[in-house]
């Protein structure tokens, strides 16, 4: 009886931590959208009113972002305002190297070098972005397998 119940307990916490690696994962896809946003509205504000950089983040608003404080995060520099958002950034690390490139070049041209970088960046965020969403059921998939058979396995080594 103490091994059944110990068994079930075993199975419902690696179910429970493959659902929660799920979340992480789309978690991450719905932080890379809300960055390839705000890449959309800073061209945007850039093209048609030269706004300052500082400006166009501290008065855009998206709630993945605030959620994940990087808005209220910055203050001197795009880059920073990532390093600062710490444990609750979980974008993948190829999506991390094309916002910190994005952010190295933010502001430091004329307007019409801004909007080609903008949209440079831009157009590979969304190639990488369309192929997370193509990868993202094969994974989810993955992470729940992978954690039930982590449990098996306990199950097996406790019995």
């Amino acid at each position: 009886m103490i091994k059944l119940l110990g068994s079930t307990i075993i199975v419902i916490c690696s179910y429970t931590f493959g659902k929660i690696l799920c979340m992480r994962e789309r978690s991450a896809l719905a932080q890379s959208e809300a960055f390839l946003r705000l890449i959309r509205h800073i061209r945007l504000q850039i093209f048609c009113f030269k706004t300052p950089v500082s400006e166009i983040i501290s008065a855009y608003k998206d709630d993945e972002l605030l959620a994940l404080g990087f808005t209220d995060l910055f203050r001197e520099s795009f880059n920073e305002a990532l390093e600062n958002c710490g444990h609750r950034l979980f974008v993948d690390n190829e999506t991390l190297e094309i916002l910190k490139a994005f952010g190295r070049e933010l502001g430091a041209g004329y307007k019409d070098e801004q909007v080609a970088c903008c949209d440079y960046y831009t157009a590979k965020l969304e190639e990488h972005i369309s192929a997370l969403n193509k990868d993202l059921p094969g994974r989810e998939r993955m992470l729940c397998t992978c954690a039930l058979v982590f449990g098996a396995f306990a199950i097996i080594i406790l019995i």
